[in-house]
């Protein structure tokens, strides 16, 4: 018995120490961090909501929006750097510190919010991911460059459409605004006397 749990003990240590090193190779997954005093980088994409959907937290049926404006709002001085960018066709921003002067070592004090939207019937700023609170950015990579650039993202971000056709409901199982509630059992009938 006493052998039994030596050999156990040592089994659970093995593990252990192949897992805390990365496994038998030694090596140890490392997430990448971005170069210390890099330029920064932020890129997102911003949506125009389906009518089906306008009211609900997700991107189902929405299309890329073009003429999106977004802002990129560092608090890391004692004033606050603001910079914004405007998406493409495809709904893609990509705005670059190289307008203000923002680096890696303060982007943690850095979000991005939704300010506007160019397509006329699609022009209410959503809360998706943050859009209008504030997002924080995320690192994604280093772009290299000298100086370096490190890329971060935030969003996806989206607008609803402020007209919706009368038609236009979401499938059966989803409702606008809060989520389905869950039908109640049915009570039982009041007892006779």
């Amino acid at each position: 018995m006493a052998s039994l749990v030596k050999s156990s003990v040592l089994l659970v240590a093995l593990i252990l120490c192949s897992w805390r090193s990365g496994g038998v190779e030694g090596t140890v997954p490392v997430k990448p961090s971005p170069a210390p005093r890099s330029r920064v980088a932020v890129e997102g994409v911003v949506y125009c909501k389906s009518c089906a959907y306008k009211d609900v937290d997700t991107l189902v049926g929405a299309t890329p929006l073009l003429g999106a404006t977004v802002k990129l709002v560092c608090n890391n001085s004692r004033v606050p750097m603001v910079v914004e960018g405007m998406t493409d066709k495809n709904g893609y921003f990509y705005i670059e510190s190289s307008k203000v002067k923002v680096t890696s070592y303060g982007v943690h004090k850095c979000y991005l919010y939704l300010v506007s939207s160019a397509k006329s019937p699609c022009n209410i700023p959503t809360n998706l991911n943050g859009g209008m609170r504030g997002a924080p950015v995320l690192f994604e990579r280093s772009l290299g460059g000298n100086p370096p650039t490190s890329l971060f993202a935030a969003g996806p971000f989206a607008f609803a459409p402020s007209i919706c056709p009368p038609s236009a409901s979401p499938p059966p199982g989803h409702s606008h605004g809060a989520p389905t509630p869950t039908p109640s059992p049915p009570h039982p009938p009041p007892p006779h006397h």
